[in-house]
């Protein structure tokens, strides 16, 4: 009969060896690389600073949060926070941000409808195991279930689904990759400000709740804290898909930002979040980008705006 060690969530005294869960989520997961490929990465050294000794071993996600949950395992990563979980799991701060889309097939318009919000009718597609973001739910969509993001695409492609909701870098990654048979032209995202056609989130690392945990946790998220402003960071997360998208505008006063034309369109408060429409080939200083403003006085205008007064959001 096999027996299990209970793994006590404690703040360590000693380097203790501790095994945390994860399951393939590439590129952000890839369970064959050592640690788990890029957010495991981040974890186990988030960990060894913290005083574990981290193994991680592949599992999916309802069975894993079953093992954390029993405390025959120490974690498991990288999850959506959720609120089913928040009385029995410990979240950390967040790992890495993402974007969930909604794929189309190229071929096929969109109505005006897709694009004001309304999925009433509309078949999408998700993928088992995965949190999605509220207004998708509350849609009014016709959801239908797939094992896989390939098996999710081969249905779209079989006019089975009419979109498919995944993440915008794994939704790439797949199509890139020679476990799809078929062409990345054939889809593309749609594009849109409305809120149930996507969503940033974030992915955590978590540990079973106790009195102890919110210790652990603390630990944890300051050596996170810390890992964040390391080179090693950035080069994971540039690794996930090109540099990110999500950035701020800083600087010391106003920032002065133009139109695509050249023409100035004003100056705005730093702060103010934008989403990059395209990066330049090289980056060099004096390179202007252009952005489309998220959020303050300027909220949906595209815009251009100097490099220097562009950090990228969450790093």
């Amino acid at each position: 009969m096999a027996s299990f060690l209970l793994v006590r969530v404690q703040p360590p005294r000693a380097v203790q060896s501790v095994q945390v869960l994860t399951s393939d989520w590439e590129p952000y997961v890839n369970p064959v690389e050592e640690n788990g490929g890029t957010v495991g990465e981040i974890v186990v050294s988030v960990l060894a600073s913290s005083g574990y000794a981290a193994q991680v071993t592949e599992d999916n996600w309802d069975s894993g949060l079953e093992k954390v949950d029993a405390g025959t395992a120490f974690g498991i990563f990288p999850m959506v926070k959720s609120e089913e979980r928040l009385d029995k799991f410990e979240y950390s701060e967040p790992l890495v941000d993402f974007r969930y889309v909604l794929f189309k097939r190229s071929d096929e318009p969109v109505s005006s409808e897709v694009l004001a919000g309304d999925l009433s009718q509309v078949r999408v597609g998700r993928i088992d195991g995965y949190d999605y973001w509220p207004q998708l739910d509350a849609s009014g969509a016709d959801f239908r279930d797939f094992p896989s993001t390939s098996a999710g695409f081969q249905a779209l492609r079989d006019g089975e689904i009419d979109l498919l909701a995944e993440s915008d870098v794994v939704g790439n990654a797949t199509l890139t990759s020679a476990e799809f048979v078929g062409d990345a032209s054939w889809f593309e995202i749609v594009e849109s400000d409305n809120p149930a056609l996507s969503s940033t989130d974030s992915v955590y690392f978590l540990v079973r709740k106790s009195d102890l945990s919110g210790a652990v946790m603390e630990r944890f998220n300051q050596s996170l804290e810390q890992f964040k402003q390391s080179e090693r960071y950035r080069e994971l997360v540039s690794s996930l898909g090109g540099v990110p998208d999500d950035v701020i505008l800083v600087g010391d006063g106003l920032v002065e930002v133009s139109d695509p034309a050249g023409e100035p369109l004003g100056a705005i408060p730093p702060g103010v979040r934008a989403r990059v429409v395209a990066w330049p080939d090289e980056l060099h200083p004096g390179s202007r980008l252009e952005v489309k403003m998220l959020d303050g006085p300027l909220a949906g205008r595209i815009a251009t705006v100097d490099l220097e007064h562009v950090e990228v959001s969450g790093v």
